[in-house]
């Protein structure tokens, strides 16, 4: 991935945005909005490539692919929240960015559960 293309599109769009704000605020945030996307759209090659590693990896070392995929849910869960609550920000609404962030701070923590059983199961089995 070149984050130079990335930059070199994200910027013109950032200015419009900010061109747009002082007349059309409805427009800048659609513009935000819609460049958001376009930028992680062009990401999604190099997102393939970290989930075939990851691949590579769970079949080298033989772990249960139950956790692999909770891990990856997880950090997924983190961008879109993430993502999410910024473009609330952007329009004005921190309340519904803070409450976008809390509920998926709540549904990482629910995914992680039973992550966190199993490594208490496992140091219950190695400490006596």
């Amino acid at each position: 991935m070149d984050i130079f293309k990335i930059v070199v599109f994200a910027l013109p769009s950032c200015l419009l945005c900010i061109l747009l704000r002082q007349y059309r605020p409805d427009y800048s945030f659609a513009v935000s909005i819609v460049s958001g996307i376009i930028i992680l759209l062009y990401a999604l090659p190099a997102l393939s490539n970290v989930f075939k590693s990851i691949d590579s990896f769970v079949r080298k070392a033989n772990v249960n692919t139950v956790y692999i995929k909770t891990a990856v849910k997880i950090m997924g869960l983190s961008y879109i929240t993430q993502f999410s609550s910024e473009m609330c920000r952007d329009a004005g609404e921190n309340a519904l960015a803070s409450c976008i962030e809390v509920c998926g701070k709540i549904i990482m923590l629910a995914l992680s559960l039973p992550i966190a059983e199993a490594l208490f199961k496992l140091t219950e089995g190695i400490i006596p």
